[in-house]
């Protein structure tokens, strides 16, 4: 199709003549928005306003990676990344979902509409990122990141040593709880890292700030294990999950004959 049979958003368009349902006026589109809940690591659920009073053929969803994004046109070949998804029933249903994406990923997205006046290419969407990839494993499982042993920095004394330490950064690893068994590995599928019996712990603790969202399990041999709780879910903080993990960590704890969770210290930061 010629550039010239493309029309970007809905600029020029005569709305009333389009409201009426005039086949001679191409679709108007706006720039549709994300159904939040229905966020996952594949797919991205998009809503619209209703197109009843239009005349349109098809309407198709696209997305590309946030960068290019649709600058140099819509590539749907393996190295440009883009996927597209036809929408059922265009002028009865607002929403529609692309599937296909790649995990912890940032797209735009944009609708396509077809009448015989010709196409109407709609306004991309700012980027939106898929979830991270976490299956449902065992009991109880997510992504956390654990941090450098602060025991070990903090002795940290020599420039040489010092230096060393500074390519100590956290690390992203998939926790599983199953039981009364914590075990976390470098991918959902992949290597194990390391695990812990819970009630073989000598400690779960943390300090006591409205702002923290970290937990340190002390493990048998004193060594620390201090983990951050992140979440990229709209609608569930940082906070959120760091409690939820406490908090099933503390009664599985309990249940195999562990002591509570002992808070650090109890500093509570002020708001500015």
């Amino acid at each position: 199709m010629a550039e010239d049979d493309l029309d970007y958003g809905f600029f020029g368009f005569d709305e009333t003549q389009a409201a009426q349902g005039d086949p001679n006026v191409k679709p108007i589109l706006e720039v549709p928005g994300e159904v939040e809940d229905r966020r996952r690591s594949d797919s991205i659920t998009l809503k619209w306003p209703s197109l009843q009073g239009q005349v349109i053929h098809e309407v198709k969803l696209q997305a590309m990676p946030a960068f290019p994004g649709f600058e140099g046109g819509f590539d749907t070949t393996p190295s440009g990344g883009g996927k597209s998804t036809t929408v059922k029933d265009p002028l009865d249903n607002n929403f529609g979902s692309v599937d296909g994406l790649k995990p912890s990923t940032e797209y735009v997205f944009r609708m396509v509409a077809k009448n015989e006046a010709g196409t109407t290419l709609g306004p991309a969407t700012a980027p939106i990122k898929t979830l991270e990839y976490a299956p449902e494993r065992g009991d109880k499982s997510a992504w956390l990141t654990v941090l450098p042993d602060r025991k070990k920095m903090s002795g940290v004394k020599s420039l040489g040593r010092r230096f060393s330490f500074k390519k100590l950064k956290p690390l992203r690893y998939f926790f599983v709880l199953e039981g009364a068994l914590l075990t976390w590995y470098k991918e959902v599928d992949g290597e194990e890292v390391d695990y812990v019996h819970l009630g073989k712990l000598r400690e779960i603790s943390f300090p006591q700030r409205t702002d923290n969202t970290a937990f340190t399990l002390v493990l048998g041999n004193d060594r620390l294990l201090e983990i951050e709780c992140t979440s990229d879910k709209p609608g569930i903080s940082d906070k959120d999950v760091f409690q939820d993990w406490v908090e099933t960590l503390t009664r599985v704890r309990r249940e195999v004959g562990g002591s509570a969770t002992q808070v650090v210290h109890k500093t509570v930061r002020q708001p500015k």
